[in-house]
């Protein structure tokens, strides 16, 4: 071997060890791997340092709440999942498995109608009343707050689902346990409410607190369903349901 493709072997072996540099073919341009800053990793995928602790692709977003989702993405560094696996709203999926007869979630439109704006699904010009009714044999005990634990599962006109736009917010507090305080028992046949005035919600990924942005494309029928997905401790409580819950699918026409 000679030396100069001892030394090309060397520099390759250091880049892919260190994640700073790639030495190209001979005759190529090199391609350099930006130095990223304590607590940050190189997204090859977005082309820039990102927050270490949040994703680059999808492969980066967590097995154990996939289970219970078709797909997940990542947007922004934050992990999107796509439409629980249980696609309807009396089956709940607990652990990657659909399972009847344990928490139903209702949706019911306030407003079937409303004025066609950008921000039609983030200013509060639709409103959903959503319930969540125990339908198991025992009591269980969900959290009563909308903030992290109820949010967009999906929202599509005709065959065409929208893309959000995220963003990563930071609370003086974590969210999570504001939502733990608000755990609450259901015995078998309670039901629990929620007034949804926004559908720009908070919710969790693996690392962050985020909202996810929807714009309408223009004036029609959106079809529109929600998930209920509590991701905080027990807080001692026996019954927690950790579960995904899908609700049925509601139609605003916006005009």
């Amino acid at each position: 071997m000679t030396r100069l493709a001892i030394l090309l072997v060397a520099a390759s072996s250091f880049a892919a060890c260190h994640r700073t540099s790639s030495v190209a073919e001979p005759g190529a341009q090199a391609a350099t791997v930006p130095q990223c800053s304590a607590g940050h990793a190189y997204c090859g995928a977005r082309q820039k340092c990102i927050d270490a602790t949040t994703c680059c692709t999808k492969g980066d977003c967590a097995l154990e709440k996939a289970r219970c989702h078709r797909a997940a993405q990542c947007v922004e560094g934050v992990c999107l999942y796509e439409a629980p696996a249980c696609d309807a709203n009396d089956r709940s999926c607990v652990d990657g498995k659909c399972i009847d007869g344990l928490l139903r979630f209702d949706a019911r439109l306030v407003t079937p109608e409303a004025p066609y704006s950008l921000r039609a699904f983030q200013d509060g010009a639709v409103n959903i009343t959503a319930t969540l009714t125990n339908t198991s044999r025992n009591e269980i005990a969900v959290s009563s707050v909308v903030t992290g634990n109820i949010s967009v599962s999906s929202i599509k006109t005709g065959t065409t689902h929208l893309r959000p736009t995220v963003r990563r917010i930071v609370h003086a507090d974590s969210a999570l346990g504001f939502q733990a305080a608000s755990l609450r028992r259901l015995a078998p046949g309670a039901f629990l409410e929620f007034a949804v005035k926004t559908l720009s919600l908070e919710a969790q990924d693996e690392t962050s607190e985020y909202i996810a942005d929807y714009a309408p494309t223009g004036p029609g029928r959106y079809d529109i369903r929600l998930q209920y997905y509590y991701f905080g401790p027990d807080m001692s409580q026996t019954g927690v349901f950790h579960g995904v819950a899908l609700s049925n699918a509601v139609s605003v026409v916006l005009h």
